[in-house]
């Protein structure tokens, strides 16, 4: 099959764009003179944006221009306009069948099957791929950062009076789901204890509608941490990839951090990491022990039936810092 351009149909979720860019190189060494564009939503194009593997970002907004059938017909003659030779739909929609000539998605034999569905979202992505033969190595998730960017991170960090023999960690204490969320005076002990107990240089991440929640972090911490506000997701990258680890719950950052080389600590609750967590090498998940978990109650419109359970309750200060300390331990053979 001769393949000149690819559209990747992605998310509209920043996590689940950033996991979707494992297909890219797989693609790349299979159609090596392909155009590959994607297809995502308006709150996650800028962390792709500058990703030079790319030829076009294309911006699917469901809840404005692209809202019901006449969004949808719409956004099919853009599509279609655009005469890509193949189709890749990760998201396995059903309108995707009428934008071009060849199309991938999902099979529905393998949608029903349980132990598929219990693969990480990489792996099922890569897997539509493989089910068309395309075998190549090296998906891995990937957010390339530029040479200005970088140094836009490390100008940042050193306004800050960070030594480049610091260790630095970065903190998300924030989430979308309450579900998923680990105390947040958990968060505040742990800033402490890293930066009395290692001298650790700690970032305090937050996004657009949690200054409330840093500027609590950061009144009740009582060693003061650098908050890193007002980013775009570029900068936000960058300054993660700075970052000797990274530290928060299963949130789209979590992602980024992973996706830019950042050894990851993640705190699961009531998901699943082995779905969603973070994906590659070297990185650990603390995950609640008990009987209901995994379960998605921020999909249940009559939420979580054991409301007082709070799965990610259940882990410690205590769990965390201790894993925190072997991961410092490893690298910087500290003694604390």
């Amino acid at each position: 099959m001769k393949v000149e351009s690819i559209l990747i149909i992605s998310f509209s979720h920043i996590g689940d764009v950033v996991l979707s860019t494992a297909i890219i190189p797989p693609l790349q060494k299979r159609f090596p003179n392909a155009k590959i564009s994607i297809m995502l939503g308006p709150k996650a194009w800028e962390i792709l944006w500058g990703d030079t593997r790319l030829n076009e970002i294309i911006i699917y907004d469901n809840h404005g221009i692209h809202a019901g059938l006449k969004g949808k017909i719409k956004l099919i003659k853009e599509i279609r306009a655009r005469k890509f030779d193949l189709i890749i739909d990760l998201r396995d929609t059903i309108w995707s069948h009428f934008m071009g000539r060849k199309r991938w998605g999902m099979p529905i034999l393998k949608k029903l099957d349980k132990s598929y569905n219990q693969l990480h979202a990489v792996d099922r992505y890569l897997n539509v791929l493989h089910n068309h033969g395309v075998d190549e190595v090296g998906g891995m998730p990937e957010i390339i950062l530029l040479d200005y960017e970088k140094q836009e991170a490390i100008d940042f960090l050193i306004s800050h009076n960070v030594k480049s023999d610091d260790i630095v960690i970065g903190i998300h204490p924030g989430g979308s789901w309450k579900y998923k969320l680990w105390k947040l005076d958990r968060f505040i002990n742990l800033g402490d204890i890293l930066s009395e107990r290692y001298g650790a240089k700690v970032l305090i991440f937050a996004g657009p509608d949690e200054k409330d929640l840093q500027d609590q972090v950061y009144e009740k911490m009582r060693y003061k941490p650098i908050l890193v506000q007002d980013v775009g997701l570029r900068k936000l990258a960058a300054i993660i990839q700075q970052c000797d680890l990274y530290i928060g719950n299963d949130t789209g950052p979590m992602h980024i951090a992973s996706a830019v080389g950042t050894r990851v600590l993640s705190i699961f609750g009531s998901t699943d990491p082995n779905r969603s967590g973070p994906y590659g090498n070297g990185n650990i998940v603390i995950s609640a022990k008990i009987d209901c978990s995994p379960c998605h109650p921020g999909r249940n419109p009559g939420g979580c039936k054991l409301p007082s359970c709070l799965a990610i309750d259940s882990i410690s200060l205590k769990q965390v810092s201790d894993v925190v300390g072997r991961i410092l331990n490893e690298r910087w053979n500290t003694s604390n």
